[in-house]
């Protein structure tokens, strides 16, 4: 590109491009002698110097008897341009903060720039709490490569499908084989990506990803979430695929198979996404109530944010010895209970236990293996009732995304309770589960 219209594009112009130029290959020149350098009119030169000065691109000296001009070395300047820049944006974002409001959800919005592409990419995955699936060419990943590792670091889960070998740390990567120099036959590349199932941007760019061909951005949650699931898909396509190519022995595949099924169906923040989807006209009023203590015989697990394979494990395992449970108090229910959450590394992660309400006369040595007994001590709770043909994951977002922050009530360490009741399945119209949430208060 020539340089004068490079010039241009950081604010100067034409004419001052030329002067700045003139200086770069000529230090220590008169206004007059670079208006014969260039052949320009006096008066016109001394008002590019000027300017020129004002915007801190030249300097000056008056050691002799004429004034000199010299231009800073163009690296020098656009160190200034870019910490005075800095400063204006921090200045301005400060000041806009109360002015303005969300983009709407519903919106499809195209892009025709590349860097506002970079600049949506890098946002997204900055705010990025739960998933990232990439799927990108070469270049394009290459440039957000370390805002990928970034995310991986603090504990989001990075899944990304390449079209060459990259090592991206603490993310998934898998990539289609394609013969050395096959990519570059085709004159296209591609950028696209969902976080946290909600939000998109796809982009069809050229080859060396300066032109948009087509590209638009979203936070509508429903195209969100379908182009999560397709992208998401592919991914275990290509692993499975990538598999079957080396001819690993099935039960590896399989093994692998439902490995990357419980990464993707297992992440809790993504669930309570997609079910909120259609929980938006529920209303539920709880009522505040102080528990009774509830001794209870049951499986135990390990649960983390990321995964509810635990709680998986833990319902499988007490199906198996629910009625050889011994003092049970009532054979109706089933409770569930989620405790003694800690921090592992990063990732937050609690205790998950389903059993039932058993009589204080009974002992640990008479459960069956696999068993053990908690005392759930008396607490002051808000009870919610879900009730009716749909997932409890509706109610539960309900209560965590809605009722809390409109509330102000506050949540209390403790136990969360779950009871269910054999005799009013979920999978039925009469289906009712009572959830018992400790809050603050009430002592």
């Amino acid at each position: 590109m020539d340089r004068i219209n490079l010039l241009a594009d950081i604010g100067l112009s034409r004419f001052e491009g030329e002067v700045y130029l003139a200086l770069l290959k000529n230090p220590n020149q008169t206004g007059y002698k670079i208006a014969n350098i260039l052949g320009k009119a006096l008066p016109n030169t001394y008002k590019a110097l000027n300017a020129l000065e004002k915007k801190g691109a030249i300097v000056s000296s008056k050691t002799t008897k004429s004034k000199q001009y010299s231009a800073l070395p163009i690296e020098e300047y656009m160190d200034r341009l870019e910490n005075k820049f800095k400063k204006q944006r921090q200045t301005i974002v400060e000041s806009f903060k109360d002015v303005g409001a969300d983009v709407e959800e519903e919106g499809i919005y195209r892009i025709e720039d590349i860097d506002q592409i970079a600049s949506k990419a890098t946002r997204m995955i900055e705010n990025a709490r739960s998933q990232i699936v990439v799927d990108a060419y070469p270049d394009p990943l290459g440039k957000i490569k370390g805002l990928l590792e970034d995310a991986a670091n603090r504990g989001v889960r990075v899944f990304v499908h390449a079209y060459e070998p990259i090592e991206i740390k603490g993310a998934e990567v898998n990539w289609y084989p394609k013969k050395e120099g096959q990519l570059e036959l085709f004159p296209w590349s591609w950028l696209n990506l969902v976080t946290d199932a909600s939000e998109s941007l796809l982009s069809y760019l050229d080859a060396e990803s300066k032109k948009v061909f087509h590209a638009f951005w979203s936070r509508n949650p429903y195209l969100g979430n379908y182009i999560h699931n397709g992208t998401m898909h592919e991914f275990m396509l290509e692993s499975i695929r990538n598999m079957l190519y080396k001819k690993e022995p099935s039960e590896k595949v399989l093994e692998e198979l439902h490995r990357l099924e419980l990464a993707y169906y297992g992440d809790i923040a993504w669930t309570y996404h997609f079910f909120g989807l259609f929980s938006k006209d529920i209303e539920i009023e709880p009522t505040y109530e102080k528990t009774p203590v509830i001794r209870l015989a049951g499986v135990k697990r390990s649960v983390s944010w990321k995964s509810r394979k635990g709680k998986t494990e833990a319902w499988t395992k007490f199906a198996e010895i629910e009625e050889k449970i011994p003092g049970v108090i009532d054979d109706d229910r089933r409770i569930g209970v989620n405790y003694d959450a800690y921090n592992d590394n990063g990732e937050l992660k609690w205790s998950f236990l389903i059993g039932k309400e058993i009589s204080a006369d009974v002992i640990e040595e008479q459960m069956p293996e696999g068993v053990e007994i908690l005392e759930v001590p008396s607490q002051y709770v808000a009870h919610f009732k879900h009730e009716g043909k749909k997932t409890p994951f509706v109610t539960y977002r309900y209560i965590f995304y809605k009722w809390f922050p409109d509330n102000e009530a506050e949540r209390a360490k403790g136990f969360d309770i779950e009871i269910s009741y054999r005799s009013k399945p979920c999978a039925t119209e009469g289906c009712e589960i009572d959830i018992f949430i400790p809050i603050k208060g009430g002592e």
